[in-house]
């Protein structure tokens, strides 16, 4: 538990040295705008056929299992026990998953705001063992990003990503 809890520290720590700014900018133009989940969505937890790598996150090595984030859509699970050629398991879906760690036969993560304990002693079939809600400040604006984006209503649910779009008249920028 105390690795656990060191782990969400340095997690919380690292978020914190992202910048965003909210300015009276009224930018009109080509920008980004957030994709939302609704909240009701994010207990969808659990495994799923092997999908494609779209946009890889964070890494964790336990034993012949490779496991690797696909930024907010979950966890893709490799067997790398044959140097020659890896073999794709399960996708793990956890909505809005950013971050996430592995104690024994347990997979902690981020899902949006919530820290999410996940069985995964059967890989094929995991269970969702808890949630505790409002643990991490969620980004709020796209990341390696700089310039006008429309602002995060959370009252929409929980950001999944962005895309690019005509914006009118939004408040909202990163700045470097």
């Amino acid at each position: 538990m105390r690795s656990i809890l060191l782990t969400i520290s340095i997690f919380t720590f690292v978020l914190s040295l992202n910048a965003c700014k909210t300015e009276h900018i009224g930018y009109s133009g080509l920008g980004k705008v957030p994709i939302y989940l609704p909240l009701a969505a994010l207990d969808d937890i659990g495994s799923q056929a092997p999908q494609a790598v779209e946009q890889s996150g964070p890494i964790y090595l336990i034993g012949d299992f490779f496991f690797m984030i696909e930024n907010r859509k979950g966890i893709h699970v490799y067997d790398i026990s044959d140097d020659e050629q890896e073999n794709s398991l399960v996708f793990i879906k956890i909505p809005a998953v950013t971050d996430f760690t592995i104690d024994g036969n347990f997979l902690y993560a981020d899902s949006w705001r919530d820290l999410v304990t996940i069985d995964i002693s059967d890989i094929y079939n995991v269970v969702l063992v808890s949630r505790i809600e409002d643990v991490f400040d969620p980004f709020l604006y796209p990341q390696l990003y700089n310039g006008p984006f429309e602002c995060v209503d959370e009252s929409q649910g929980a950001v999944v990503g962005w895309e690019n779009q005509e914006l009118e008249n939004v408040y909202c920028r990163t700045i470097n």
